[in-house]
This record gives structure tokens, sequence and C-alpha cells, in this order.
């Protein structure tokens, strides 16, 4: 990063120094601010010489003279995010840390330092937490456009390390929930609740804990009976309706893949009777339901969402849901088909995602993942197929991070293109054509790409080399190809619990799933049901109908994808995994593969660790 252009005008004692920096000649430049500067010592010389150092390779020399700048003036937002960035290399997390919460705290608007403190607060766990900081990320979740999607665990463990939040969140340890109202009503601590950073962090992530889900069920049943009985948790209406909205937003944001009792289910039905007879309910009544169920399924929703104040103001949670349902239903009647869907996987395949489109996102992150691969088509007008869009996540990235090209996203499922299109319009992207279409028939629309990627969707074909092959043939010469696929070693357990749930006929709706997590201890072992645990997937209702009750589904090994490659004469580059499992490959094969691309040596490490690619095999081939 480069000071901005109205940091660098001419005339300046750093403008020489500077433009060495432009052309790549950091060494002249280092001397240049280094000479500068003892004339001149300033901020601005200071962060140059930084910077160039940075790029020199000497971060010794960086983060002092970045520490001299912040010294000149402890404001200097872009000194702090530069020196953080240099500490996340060198592996020094919380030095790191510290210095991005430095540059979010002078300046709250600036989103790329924002997320950069997200993303490595989500990457650890506390055991002590300042109130600063805490208060610091509470503001960023009040941001709406912010990516929190790997930050449950560390807020749950933040929430944790409060004394009075850790004593209510084990009332529900070991407790039914009888004993659990017991203990709450004789709580004296329960408005703990109306902390902003709980409130707040409820339906911006998914916490992947058992008990936090079990403790999330037990207090909304807990709302649900105190309501219905007349009686208030809180004195002020605007806690109930504030605390009924934050678990709403969480509820919704699983698709309601909480465990309802019978009791809850009867006292349901007469809160629904209550809000469909009238067009201005309680917000706290509304947002209640909306713990339980889609408030867009009330019969007078669209009327209810008239009557609901916007702007900032809470009732946009139950507000924006039936708006947004509305503005899909909409998209929804004006999708075009370019192809038809005969194939009867495809069909079957169409029919899950109609009535469970995956997945439920809010904010896509705006960078291509690798600039190293995806780098080629920076700046240009590439033609990029999404093959399988679902809901449009990866489509609105890519389109970030290329703005320059035209996108074709196609899917199955009106119903997932109708929530990324919607998506697409919130977020003023318009680089990206939605279509439904299947993959087996895509040769018809004659057109062809630069780029394709598919995603997750090649595995529930019927034949997925068919698919392939299809893709190949849109693909021009020497195009780039991304695919992402199962790993049959990383889902041995994935494989168990579909056999059981074939075996003891089990179905694929809403009630089936509930009780299948439900009664898992009687059907798979502790070690084989972690694996759930560790999945995000497991804690959503769409995302756990694909995880585990696909109506399709194959698996790879690493060997398998080696032949396939070779067979179709496929340059493979490369996977997308975390830094962290490629400095553990680089030990594991000593050198041996400095270009990380031998599948034989990846194989031998998947065996020892088969855990790596427990989300997919997610990689990059070019066609020869």
């Amino acid at each position: 990063m480069t000071l901005p252009a109205k940091k660098r005008a001419a005339g300046t004692p750093f403008e020489k120094a500077w433009s060495f920096f432009d052309d790549g000649n950091y060494e002249k430049a280092i001397k240049t601010f280094e000479s500068a500067l003892h004339e001149n010592a300033d901020k601005e010389g200071f962060y140059g010489l930084g910077c160039a150092a940075y790029e020199k390779g000497d971060l010794s020399k960086a983060s002092a003279a970045l520490k001299s700048a912040i010294k000149h003036d402890p404001s200097f937002v872009e000194a702090y995010r530069k020196l953080g960035d240099i500490q996340f290399e060198s592996r020094e997390f919380m030095q790191a840390l510290e210095n991005y919460s430095q540059a979010v705290a002078y300046d709250l608007s600036n989103l790329e330092n924002a997320q950069k403190l997200i993303d490595l607060t989500a990457a650890m766990e506390y055991e002590n937490t300042n109130p600063n900081f805490k208060g610091l990320l509470t503001a960023c979740l009040e941001s709406p456009d912010l990516n929190f999607w790997v930050f449950g665990f560390s807020w749950y463990s933040i929430l944790k390390n409060d004394k009075k939040f850790s004593q209510l969140l084990a009332h529900s340890n070991n407790a039914t929930y009888d004993e659990f109202k017991k203990r709450l009503k004789a709580a004296k601590n329960l408005d703990t609740v109306l902390d902003p950073f709980f409130l707040y962090g409820l339906g911006r992530f998914i916490v992947g804990l058992d008990s936090f889900e079990k403790w999330i069920c037990y207090l909304r049943r807990y709302m649900l009976e105190m309501y219905m009985g007349g009686k208030k948790i809180f004195p002020d209406e605007q806690d109930i309706e504030f605390l009924h909205c934050a678990i709403s937003r969480y509820a919704f944001f699983t698709d309601y893949i909480f465990f309802e009792a019978a009791e809850e289910s009867k006292l349901l039905e007469t809160l629904k009777r209550q809000l469909e007879s009238t067009d201005t309910p309680d917000l706290s009544a509304l947002a209640l339901y909306g713990c339980y169920n889609y408030v867009y399924k009330l019969k007078n929703a669209r009327a209810i969402a008239e009557n609901l104040p916007g702007g900032d103001h809470v009732s946009q949670i139950p507000k924006s849901q039936i708006e947004d349902y509305l503005l899909q239903e909409k998209f929804k009647k004006e999708i075009i088909a370019i192809t038809p869907i005969q194939d009867e996987v495809s069909a079957a395949v169409q029919e899950q995602y109609e009535e469970f489109p995956y997945p439920r996102w809010e904010v896509p992150y705006r960078d291509i993942y690798n600039p190293n691969i995806e780098g080629r088509f920076v700046a240009k007008k590439a033609k990029i197929l999404i093959a399988g869009t679902g809901t449009g996540k990866e489509a609105m990235e890519l389109a970030f991070g290329l703005p320059d090209a035209d996108i074709l996203a196609v899917d199955l499922s009106r119903t997932s293109l109708s929530y990324a299109m919607m998506r697409a319009k919130q977020l003023g992207v318009t680089n990206i054509t939605f279509r439904q279409a299947d993959i087996n028939e895509l040769r018809s629309i004659n057109q062809t790409f630069d780029y394709i990627t598919s995603s997750g969707v090649l595995h529930h074909m019927k034949e997925p080399e068919k698919g392939l092959q299809v893709l190949l043939d849109l693909l021009r010469p020497g195009g780039l190809l991304r695919i992402a696929l199962y790993s049959r070693l990383a889902r041995l357990s994935v494989i168990e619990a579909r056999r059981i749930i074939a075996d003891k006929n089990i179905g694929n709706d809403t009630r089936s799933i509930r009780e299948f997590r439900r009664n898992i201890g009687q059907y798979m072992n502790k070690d084989k049901r972690e694996f759930f645990r560790k999945s995000y997937d497991y804690f959503s209702l769409p995302m756990c109908r694909d995880l585990i009750f696909h109506v399709q589904e194959h698996q790879f090994d690493l060997l398998q994808i080696k032949d396939i490659l070779e067979r179709y004469k496929l340059k493979f580059l490369g996977f997308n995994l975390d830094n962290n499992t490629f400095n553990r490959y680089r030990l594991f094969t000593m050198g041996r593969d400095e270009s990380m691309t031998d599948l034989d040596l990846w194989n031998a490490y998947e065996e020892e660790n088969p855990d790596t690619f427990a989300a997919m095999y997610a990689f990059w081939c070019e066609k020869q």
C-alpha cells in the first residue's frame, strides 16, 4: 500500500523517493527516503521508508520505520494497517491484531481495514477480552458491509469470557428445558442478554456448537412461554423487541433447523392466528413468531411489512425478511431458462434446491481467491461462466474481484437464482447475467468462455465426467477452470450417515432432518459425530440437507482426480487452501514439491491428514 495521492503531491521532500518506489527500485527508494528524513523527519517519510523496506524484504527496517511514523502521528491509519500486515506475515498475530484494531478505531469507515481485523479475530479464541476491543468489534458487527461468515467461534469465546454471560450460558448445561427455565427465573442477570455485542452478532454468522444451539432453543422457548403467558422478561418493551428480533435473525439465518417441542407448536399456532388477525401486530409478537418460522409466510405479511417503520429501527429485521422474499418472488418470475432440464437426476437436484436454496449468505468477499492464477483476468473483459451458481456467493465474489468481466451464472434452481439476483441488486452488482440451465445441456448456448467455475456441482450430477466434458467444450484453449469436488477420505462420516439414512428409510424433509440431528447419538459413535460438529453446514437446515441428505452424491480421491486431469488434458495449477495448510504441506514434503502441484504427494499428505479437504478439493486447472 502506498500513500494516497494527496499525501504525495509534487514538491514534497519525498517526491523523488516515491518515484523510485513506483518504478520498483526499492533500494534507491530506501536510500532516498533515509536521506530526506535526515532533513525532514516526519510521518510520511517514515511511512514511505517502511513501504520500501517491506517491498525489499527487510521487515525489521520496515517495522521500525512504521513505528516511527506512528510515533509522529498516533492516528496514522495507513501506518497501523501496514505494520499489522507485516506482523501478520511474521506470524505475530497478537501484535497484528493490536495494530489492525488501532487502524479501525481511528477510521471505522475503512472496510478493508475492518475486514482484516475481523478475519484475524475470527482465527483466534480468547481467554481475556479488553472492553475497548469488544466495543470495537461491536461497532464492526453493526456494519452491513463486513463478512463475518467464520466469526462464530471467536464471538462465542468472547461471550464465555464475560462472567455474567458465561453464567447464563451455563444454565443449559446438562439440563432439561424445565431445569433451564427454573434457573433462568432465579437468575438476577438476565438483562446480560441485552449486551450489544451479543445482539448485533446474532444473524451475522452461525455458531457451530451444539451447546449454543441448545441454549438458543431453550431461550427461545422461554421467551415464547413468557409472552404467551402475558409476562414480560424486561420492563422496557423496546428491550423485549430487540431481543426477539435478534434471536429471530439468528433462527432465520439457520433456516429454522432448531428442534421444536410439541408444547411450542401449540403456542405458535395461537400466536400465528393473532398475527394474521391484524396488519399492525406488536413488534415483539411478530419477531417472536420469526424465531420459529418465516414471517413472510403469514397470509398478511405484505400488509404487515408496509406498516412497519423502516430505517435503522429494529423492526427492519422482520420487515426486510418479508420485503426480500417478495423481491425474490418477483425475480423468480423473470428468470429466463436457456436450456431444458431433462435429466432425471438434474430434476431431483433441482427439486431439492427449490425447497432448500443453498447457502444463505449476506456479504461476499471482494477479492479474487488467488492473484497468481486468477490475476490473468484483472482489468480484462473476460467471459466467465459459473456453472451451478446456487445462491450466487461465488459469482458475486468474482464480480467484485473482476469488475471488468462478463459473467454468466447458471443454476437449476429458480429459488436459488432469485436469491442471487436479489443480493446482486442490493449490492449494486451489474456484470452478472443469471439464467436457469442444466450443465448437461449447456452446449446448446453456443458460447465459449475464458474462465469457468463449477464448485461443488459436478459431484451432484449423474455422470460427473460427462458434465466436465460439457464444460471443457465451452472453455477456450488455454482457458482456466476452477472445480471443487468431495473428498472420499474426508467424508467418511458423511458416507456412514448417508448409509444409516438409507437403511432406516429416514426422509429428507425438515422434520426428518431435525429428528436425525436430535437423535444422531443413537446412530453414530462420538468420533464419527465429531465431523459434523466441526462443520458449519451441520447447523443450518439447507446446508445440513446438502451435507448429509443430498439426493445425489459422488466422492473422489486425489489419484482419481489426477487420472481425470490427465485423460482430459488438463494442467493442474494448484489448490485453493489456507496458508497454514500449505506450510504444513511444505514441511511434509521437505521441499520436494516447490510448486505444490504434485498430486501423488498431496495424496500421501491427505492420507496422514484426512481432514485437509473436509470442505472439498477446490482447485484450478488449465485447458491445454
